[in-house]
C-alpha cells in the first residue's frame, strides 16, 4: 500500500534529520503549505530549516515507507548538477533504494558508477574514508549485479588507502570468486591481489608474523 503524504514527509525527515523547508518540499514534490498542514505538530523550525520533534521521531518509528522515501531522495539528488555533495547523496540514498528493491539493473548501474567515482576521488586525494567506504560499496554492488570488473576496481581503491585487515570479509570474497567469472578483468584482479599484499607489508603485518 502506497504511503500517504504525511508518512512520506515524516520518513524523509527521519532520514535527513535536518533540511531546509524549501528543499524538503522539492524532495517530496509538495508545497510548503501542504507540508505544514500535514506535519506542523511533528516538526521544529530553526530559521529556514526543519527537523522532527520528539513526537515526530516517535511517529517515524512506526512508519514503513523506506522504499518510497529513499526513492524520493535518490530521484531528487540524481537530477541535481554533479558535485561531491550530489554524488555522496546518490551513493547513500541510491544505494539504500537499490538495496530495498534487490538491486535492479538501471539504478544499481548508476549508483555503482557514482561509488566508483567517489572511491577513485578518495584514492587520488588520499581521503581514506571515501576510498574505503565507497570502494567497498562498489564492490558489493558490482558482485550483486555481475559487474565483477567494477567490483574488483572498487575494492582495489579501498585496499590502497585503508587497512586491509579491516577489509578481510571483502578480500576473502574476492579471493574465493570463481576465476571464470573474472576472466575478462584478470589484470584488474591481479592488481588487486598485489595491492592487498602491499597493504599488509606496508603495515608490518607480514613482518610481525615472520618474526
Amino acid at each position: 500500500m502506497p504511503c500517504g503524504l504525511r508518512e512520506l514527509i515524516v520518513k524523509v525527515l527521519s532520514i535527513l534529520e535536518t533540511v531546509s523547508l524549501r528543499e524538503l518540499a522539492d524532495i517530496i514534490g509538495a508545497s510548503i503549505n501542504d507540508i505544514m498542514n500535514y506535519v506542523s505538530e511533528l516538526i521544529t523550525m530553526e530559521g529556514n530549516t526543519v527537523k522532527l520533534n520528539e513526537a515526530g521521531l516517535k511517529e517515524a518509528l512506526s512508519i514503513d515507507c523506506e522504499v518510497e522515501a529513499y526513492g524520493k531522495l535518490y530521484e531528487y539528488y540524481r537530477a541535481r548538477p554533479r558535485s561531491l555533495e550530489r554524488d555522496v547523496a546518490i551513493a547513500e540514498y541510491g544505494y539504500k533504494y537499490a538495496e530495498y528493491l534487490n538491486f535492479p539493473g538501471g539504478i544499481s548501474k548508476e549508483v555503482l558508477e557514482v561509488c566508483l567515482r567517489l572511491a577513485r576521488f578518495g584514492f587520488e586525494s588520499n581521503v581514506v574514508e571515501l576510498a574505503r567506504k565507497y570502494g567497498v560499496r562498489a564492490f558489493i554492488i558490482g558482485f550483486r549485479v555481475g559487474d565483477y570488473c567494477s567490483a574488483i576496481d572498487g575494492l582495489s581503491y579501498a585496499v590502497r588507502r585503508a587497512d586491509p585487515l579491516g577489509l578481510m570479509p571483502f578480500i576473502n570474497q574476492a579471493i574465493s570468486v570463481n576465476k571464470e567469472l573474472i576472466k575478462n578483468c584478470i589484470i584488474n584482479y591481479t592488481g588487486l591481489m598485489l595491492h592487498i599484499g602491499d597493504g599488509f607489508v606496508s603495515r608490518g603485518y607480514l613482518r610481525s608474523r615472520v618474526t
